[in-house]
């Protein structure tokens, strides 16, 4: 006999889990199926890679979806807080966009703005808390960024870098309405590795009541008419009849699991519109490197005022061990050239040398490079393993498929490319299921009346 389920979630990574685990909470069965499961970490010669660029994100207070997710964050992802979000290091020493050296630093690099960068931090923090957040960013947005590039670029690590569209801090603010990081907020770290963060997830979920299927071989998704019946399932599962599916995963992993499904859904972003992709390379270096006052996990850039991308600029994460410290760099290279490998050696000469500027002591230090070659080696890499930014004409669309009960939320739809924008994507969507939810309740108890003063209705 078939199964009768609820809600399917195919997930790529842990995407899916946690929303997974609060659909159950609303009284419906949850389903969800492993179509990708995330690549293993790599390790080279004692030498550890990083495993995302932009880490977990930032601890925001008072926020109503990180309170839901609160134990997610703490039991599953187990990230590492560092106190200070944002520390760029540049020919000139680094630049601290909070701490005791805020204002020091703010008068050595901006003496012409430091007072008004203060002010400007002060309105992002305003922002956060009012419920007109968005009319406060946007008069003090474009108030300040009258001023030349010189005087305010590095609020483009409040906004811009972090984004999956390509566009500057202002046009974030100003167009797209989004918000921007607080820089006195502290910042989560990923520690340890995304595969075993999904291994966690899964178990968690489980526990939840969320049914797992790990490693899941899909054969069909049945359709009839405009509405996606179930899904049919190798190895013994049979087919699972569904209310409704969630792809909670891209584009490219949904056809690539199910092909003869890609005619029913449709893609999040325009074909060929990838603009950039942050790519990693590492450097192992000799016990003790990583210079004291240094954050973990930081940043750096060359010239400010030339464009934000290759060598130019990059994100440090270090991971100190007995033998070596490991630092992976991440670059925000051109999508296009993610394959080709004399674009990537060539930005891997241009790093070495860049960094034995920024550093003194890098050369005499440095113990192995390892370059930006798994990028033509692991071919089984698709979007979800990707952190890409997308051509700004990409919208964050309607997350309907061309079928009534099918619900895309791949990568493509996140705002932003640490792990909370992922989990901000599934909050968004779980908003619109609860409303879906009462709706149903709703209707149940109009058509079974309560009896003796009690609700004959009551949810799963």
């Amino acid at each position: 006999m078939p199964t009768d389920l609820d809600i399917a979630i195919l997930g790529s990574g842990c995407r899916g889990l946690w929303l997974a685990t609060e659909i159950v909470k609303l009284g419906w069965s949850v389903s969800w199926f492993q179509i990708h499961p995330p690549l293993p970490p790599l390790e080279k010669n004692n030498f550890v890679f990083d495993d995302r660029p932009w880490q977990v994100g930032p601890k925001i207070n008072n926020s109503h979806f990180i309170n839901m997710a609160q134990e997610f964050i703490d039991e599953v992802i187990k990230p590492k807080e560092q106190e200070m979000a944002i520390q760029v290091v540049t020919s000139s020493g680094p630049l601290e966009l909070s701490g005791p050296a805020l204002g020091t630093s703010l008068k050595k690099f901006f003496p012409k703005t430091d007072k008004e960068i203060l002010s400007y931090f002060e309105a992002i923090k305003q922002s956060g808390r009012a419920e007109k957040n968005q009319k406060i960013l946007s008069q003090a947005t474009s108030k300040f960024f009258e001023r030349p590039l010189s005087e305010r670029w590095c609020l483009e690590w409040l906004g811009g870098l972090r984004r999956s569209r390509a566009m500057g801090t202002q046009e974030w603010v100003k167009k797209w309405e989004g918000d921007l990081l607080d820089p006195s907020s502290h910042f989560w770290l990923l520690d340890g590795s995304i595969e075993a963060v999904v291994e966690r997830a899964m178990e968690w979920a489980q526990s939840k009541g969320v049914s797992i299927k790990r490693n899941a071989v899909i054969s069909d998704i049945g359709v009839e008419g405009r509405k996606a019946t179930g899904i049919e399932t190798h190895g013994g599962g049979g087919f699972l009849k569904c209310k409704q599916i969630i792809l909670a995963c891209s584009y490219d992993a949904a056809i690539k699991s199910v092909p003869r499904f890609a005619k029913h859904i449709k893609p999040q972003v325009e074909n060929e519109s990838e603009v950039y992709v942050w790519a990693r390379s590492g450097f192992y270096l000799k016990p003790g490197s990583k210079p004291a006052g240094l954050l973990e996990f930081s940043s750096f850039v060359m010239d400010p005022y030339m464009p934000l991308n290759g060598s130019n600029v990059g994100l440090l994460k270090w991971k100190e061990r007995e033998k070596g410290d490991s630092l992976t760099v991440w670059c925000r290279i051109p999508y296009a050239e993610l394959r080709r490998r004399s674009y990537l050696m060539n930005l891997t000469e241009e790093l070495e040398k860049y960094l034995g500027r920024l550093f003194p002591w890098f050369s005499r230090n440095l113990v192995a490079v390892f370059p930006f070659e798994e990028y033509f080696h692991s071919l089984d890499a698709i979007s979800d393993d990707l952190a890409i930014v997308y051509d700004k004409k990409n919208k964050f669309k309607e997350t309907h498929s061309h079928l009534k009960n099918v619900i895309q939320m791949g990568p493509e739809t996140d705002r932003g490319l640490e792990l909370l924008s992922q989990l901000a994507t599934e909050y968004r969507l779980l908003k619109l299921l609860s409303k879906n939810r009462n709706k149903e309740l709703k209707r149940d108890r109009t058509l079974h009346p309560p009896r003796n003063g009690e609700n004959m209705v009551q949810p799963k």
